[in-house]
């Protein structure tokens, strides 16, 4: 004790006393949180234990073998696909294209606060590195146009305005308006508009919109600069945009517009047709527009094209993905979309409520049913059909109907063997081929490619299975085609692609799909409107589909997740069956509800006493099996049903399947005693973006593609498998030591409304669409051995309360809208499905991440699906690890600790734990994650790790040697003060 004192007497050995202190616990607790407690939360911010002794992978990379070369590739694909994707909404006059040569250079005009600040994308996980991104100014300079400079200037000079805001305004949960950022025309200078006279060839107005992910956008522009009125909502031109171009076309005789936004705008401006409440927008203006093109976000390099269009060298063939509506607020969807202002017409909460108290769960009532987008509005527009009121109401409410687009050419079409084909019987087993030939007019002046639209008009009994007027069965885009040229293109379909689901038992006991008798009309459109030919086919007697791929009986699954709605929208009376939003009444619920809403228990019917259970090997290894393991790369190239998969999986341990699995954020971990390499599994549906990554030791250098949107506005499922290709290349490039393996995308869910926040990455409203360019990008992507992980498997489309909303719909609109482009790319990708991510949402009360219904029975058994199911991102406790195992999920994307479910004395947990390590790894065989594995491939700790470690054992020693001369320096000293004392006490 006197020795301490003696010690804390002394200034020197006190601070080392301190610090030593301080120093060690901290560093005990970091490494201790970074590399055990929580370690794929530092893996993701600095890196993975990085691996060695890959040889040349099997895997071809078409010459390509560098991460410069591979993102040159990707950025020449993304341009690609901007050429095809833009879309020539308006032309008047032939405004353009306006041609140029260097002798005679066109002079242009830019407008736009956001011309300098392009929105290439979206937020979250479809936000990309946009290091490099090229610039409208750029794709204007390649395209051999001069622009004005000092406009461009201002625009980038805070005298412009300090521009859109980063982030949406929320205000509990709500997002309260966005502003644009646009200038206001009273900052523009007599000096500034004087240039307007130099480049006066052509007027550019651009005008942007940006949303992301945990956001929906907003439908009110409340407290928001530059709006008219609160009651505005964010996809409407704002005052200081009406301004903008009504100062531009009175100083320009020719004007385009450029629409920089993933979200569908209202155009209705663009033909100066009012819907008959708009009583803000002046369309005094709308004259001077002559042309407009929508781009969407092009990513890296996709601006280039909007040169090459505006000057003709690439003749637009971009088709909407969406229907454009006068009025965005009269979709059917709209007032059950979200949660706004009861200013807006709409309930002032989308939670639920007990005892009068808002409660943490939300709800979401899809009442519109099937009626989403162009199936509604062609519905409600057509001549002579039930529900159908007609070419004047149409124009009234649809601006631009779904699939429209405009080219600089004239093309002519004729059905090839219309007569074998008319009147023809459509059977169970029938898969029909239509041939239209496409020809160019002689007199086009330039070359370039069209899209034909195939939809099917089935017969509707009023009262009966809902059906929309026409549904998109397929489509086809021709190759180049040259002035007086043309070719053949392919449409192709089969009986069950026409089928509707009878949910409630219409014609089908217990619900299926069904082909009802009659007469089918087939209409060969240019868009979701516009018809050149058609054809009749039938069916004599009512076709029933038992089954789908598989043997598995198909019926009714979620009958109870219809059981909220209060409205089904019907074409047999609009108006009584309009969808409604809840009253404080029908919100009002009680404690038994939410307790279903909070119950984690399975829904599988599995026990010890199932069959499967009994008769599976429930063997697993202990620790000192591990030795004589059989390794990963004797599966790669094996069935899915191949026996060595019972003798592998029994070599490895329950841990090994826990930790495997319940930590699989952007990747998992190698295994070295089966042979396992690391994954790396990145975001998003734009390309490899790990947006965690603070040192970008991983995901570096990779493209940020246009958004789906635009990948989908080609109608080009060629180019969607490129772009997919390109991917693959980028993957097994990879960080040039590791692969990208896997691949969270594409996005396919559906724009229910213009207002979803992730519409970006998303392809478009329409099911078919959404399932064939999906499964063309996955196909392409496996080719390469990326498996994708499909996404956001079921109904997540909207960002609104997205973490465990309770999605309330009827089976049928769940299957034929929501489910389809699922099950179409499952289907259709030539085996390439090897993934799937579930959703935050609930379908009714069950977790969709943990509904054995949706990931087993439906997706395994009834399409035949044999890949991995992946958890969206663990942000709550809703989302149970072990809901989601029972359920037919495998892996749980997740980078904190989570519980080890399992118990090795539990058969059905054992059983359950084998299938998810199965469906895991046996897509991880057949990829490119093994490219290049042998004998020698091994890993070490990431760079990060062993400077941890080295500065643990370098402050330690630091500190003890510290320690030793402080300690001893002070004992000395106590020692030398003692004897002076004693000395002069003498």
């Amino acid at each position: 004790m006197n020795a301490i004192k003696k010690i804390f007497k002394n200034v020197r050995s006190r601070v080392w006393a301190i610090l030593t202190c301080v120093l060690i616990p901290l560093l005990l607790i970091l490494s201790i949180v970074s590399m055990g407690i929580i370690p794929k939360v530092f893996e993701n911010l600095l890196g993975t234990d990085p691996s060695s002794g890959r040889g040349e992978s099997q895997f071809a990379t078409e010459g390509i073998k560098t991460k410069k070369d591979s993102l040159s590739y990707a950025n020449e694909v993304n341009k690609k696909i901007c050429e095809e994707g833009f879309v020539l909404l308006k032309n008047e006059g032939g405004v353009l294209p306006l041609k140029t040569s260097s002798s005679a250079k066109k002079k242009i005009s830019v407008f736009g606060k956001n011309s300098v600040n392009l929105v290439y994308g979206g937020s979250g996980s479809g936000a990309g590195d946009l290091t490099g991104a090229k610039t409208i100014y750029e794709s204007l300079t390649a395209a051999d146009y001069e622009y004005n400079q000092q406009l461009k200037s201002f625009y980038e000079s805070s005298a412009s305005g300090s521009g859109r805001p980063k982030n949406l305004a929320i205000e509990a949960g709500i997002p309260s308006g966005f502003a644009t950022g646009e200038t206001p025309v009273s900052s523009y200078s007599d000096a500034l508009k004087n240039t307007f006279s130099d480049y006066s060839d052509l007027a550019l107005v651009v005008i942007s919109r940006t949303c992301g992910e945990g956001n929906d956008v907003p439908t009110t522009m409340k407290n928001t600069q530059g709006a008219y009125s609160e009651n505005d909502h964010y996809l409407e031109l704002d005052r200081n945009e009406q301004d903008m171009l009504k100062m531009v076309c009175e100083n320009f005789e020719k004007v385009v517009l450029v629409i920089n936004s993933s979200q569908t705008m209202e155009l209705g401006f663009l033909d100066g047709v009012a819907d008959g409440d708009d009583t803000v927008i002046d369309y005094d203006f709308a004259s001077g527009i002559q042309a407009a093109i929508w781009i969407g976000g092009p990513g890296l390099s996709g601006i280039l094209a909007l040169g090459e269009i505006l000057n003709g060298t690439v003749n637009p063939s971009g088709r909407t993905v969406d229907t454009y509506a006068r009025d965005f607020t009269k979709s059917p969807a709209y007032v059950n979309f979200g949660c706004v202002s009861e200013d807006n017409g709409k309930a002032t909460s989308d939670a639920y409520t007990l005892g009068g108290k808002k409660q943490e769960a939300w709800y979401s009532d899809y009442e519109e049913g099937i009626y989403v987008g162009y199936r509604y509005y062609e519905t409600r527009g057509a001549e002579n059909v039930t529900g159908g009121e007609g070419e004047s109401w149409y124009t009234n409410n649809v601006v631009y109907p779904f699939g429209y687009g405009l080219s600089y050419s004239q093309f002519n079409w004729t059905i090839k063997d219309k007569t074998a084909l008319d009147g023809s019987e459509l059977k169970k087993d029938s898969e029909a081929t239509v041939t239209v030939r496409v020809d160019m007019d002689a007199a086009s002046e330039i070359a370039g490619k069209d899209v034909v639209q195939l939809y099917v008009r089935a017969p509707y009994t009023d009262g009966g299975i809902e059906k929309a007027d026409r549904v998109l069965c397929a489509f086809a885009k021709t190759d180049i085609i040259e002035p007086g040229d043309g070719c053949d293109v392919t449409l192709t379909f089969d009986a069950y692609d026409l089928a509707s689901y009878d949910s409630e038992g219409v014609k089908v006991n217990g619900g299926g799909y069904v082909l009802e008798k009659g007469q089918y009309e087939f209409l060969v459109n240019k868009n979701a409107h516009e018809t050149v030919d058609s054809f009749k086919m039938y069916v004599e007697n009512d076709i029933v589909f038992e089954t789908n791929v598989t043997d598995t009986k198909v019926s009714n699954l979620f009958g109870d997740v219809d059981d909220q709605l209060t409205e089904q929208l019907s074409r047999s009376n609009w108006n009584a069956t309009w969808p409604q939003a809840r009253t404080a009444e029908q919100r009002a619920v009680d404690v038994s509800f939410l307790n279903k809403v909070n119950n984690k228990e399975t829904n599988n019917p599995i026990t010890a006493d199932s069959e499967e259970v009994k008769n599976s090997n429930l063997k697993l290894a202990s620790k000192k099996d591990k030795e004589n393991s059989v390794k990963l790369s004797e599966l790669v190239g094996k069935d899915y049903d191949d026996e060595l998969w019972d003798s592998f999986l029994e070599c490895l341990t329950l841990n090994t399947i826990m930790d495997m699995t319940k930590m699989a954020a952007f990747g998992t971990p190698a295994i070295d005693y089966i042979g396992k390499p690391k994954t790396i599994e990145p975001d998003g549906p734009v390309g490899f973006a790990q947006f965690m990554s603070v040192t970008g030791s991983e995901v570096f250098e990779t493209c940020a593609y246009a958004s789906e949107c635009v990948t989908g506005s080609t109608f080009n499922v060629k180019l969607a498998e490129e772009m997919g290709v390109a991917i693959g290349i980028e993957s097994v490039i990879g960080d040039t030591k590791d692969t990208y393996s896997g691949w969270y995308a594409p996005g396919i869910n559906i724009h229910r409304t213009p207002f979803g926040g992730r519409n970006y990455e998303y392809f478009s409203e329409d099911a078919t669409l959404n399932g064939l360019m999906a499964a063309s990008e996955v196909k392409g992507a496996w080719s390469k051995g990326v498996y994708a992980y499909m996404k956001h498997f079921v109904a997540n489309d909207s960002e609104t309360h997205r973490n465990g909303v309770c999605v309330w719909m009827t089976e049928q609109t769940l299957r034929e809208i929501y489910l389809k482009p699922f099950e179409i790319a499952v289907k259709k990708s030539d085996g390439g499905a090897k993934g799937v991510m579930s959703s935050f949402n609930r379908l009714g009360t069950l977790w969709t991440g943990g509904d054995w219904r949706l990931l087993t029975q439906v997706l395994r058994n009834e399409w035949g699906f044999e890949g991995c199911v992946i958890t969206d991102f663990k942000t709550g406790s809703y989302m149970d690890i072990r809901q989601m195992a029972y359920a037919g999920g495998d892996l749980y994307l997740n980078n904190q600790p989570a519980d080890s479910w399992a118990s090795k004395s539990n058969k059905t947990d054992v059983y359950v734990a084998k299938n998810a390590a199965k469906n895991y790894l046996y897509v991880v065989a057949n990829s490119n994650a093994m490219g290049g594995i042998g004998d020698n491939y091994s890993t070490r700790l990431a760079d990060w790790k062993i400077a941890l470690i080295c500065v643990d054992c370098l402050v330690t020693a630091g500190l003890a040697v510290w320690g030793v001369f402080a300690v001893s320096g002070a004992l000395k000293k106590e020692s030398e003060d003692a004897v002076e004392i004693k000395q002069i006490e003498e």
